[in-house]
């Protein structure tokens, strides 16, 4: 970035998938020399995610987790925020991810993710951001 002088890569949005209540998107970005895992996430129903609140992701070997880092609104119009979560995200290589659990103000929300390559494509990703980070 020619203004911070700190190196600026986003990968682009990558669909988990949608269907008539759900769409779910994510990429990576990597600014001011933090990692974020952004996530834009509408279910049908409009609900308040606050700050620092849980991001999980289910794998063979755990539970992990995410917080995210501003307050968002998630809406049932085009109008939803994305959710940019932090935290370590070495968990991400060589995982598959069944599940998301996205904890709102209200509650949580599941998100099962269907197929082998839809599962892999998160640590797929993420391999690549991370190979494309100057140290």
């Amino acid at each position: 970035d020619e203004f911070s002088g700190h190196q600026l890569l986003t990968t682009s949005w990558e669909k988990l998938g949608s269907n008539l209540t759900n769409v779910v998107l994510f990429r990576f970005r990597y600014e001011n020399e933090i990692r974020y895992f952004d996530l834009v996430y509408k279910n049908g129903v409009e609900d308040v995610i606050g700050e620092g609140m849980l991001i999980q992701f289910k794998t063979a070997d755990g539970i992990h987790s995410l917080k995210n880092s501003k307050f968002s609104i998630v809406t049932n119009s085009g109008n939803t925020d994305i959710l940019r979560c932090i935290g370590d995200m070495s968990f991400f290589y060589n995982s598959v991810i069944s599940k998301i659990r996205i904890h709102f103000e209200s509650g949580y929300d599941d998100y099962e993710i269907k197929g082998e390559k839809r599962m892999a494509i998160i640590g797929n990703s993420y391999k690549l951001f991370e190979s494309n980070i100057t140290k």
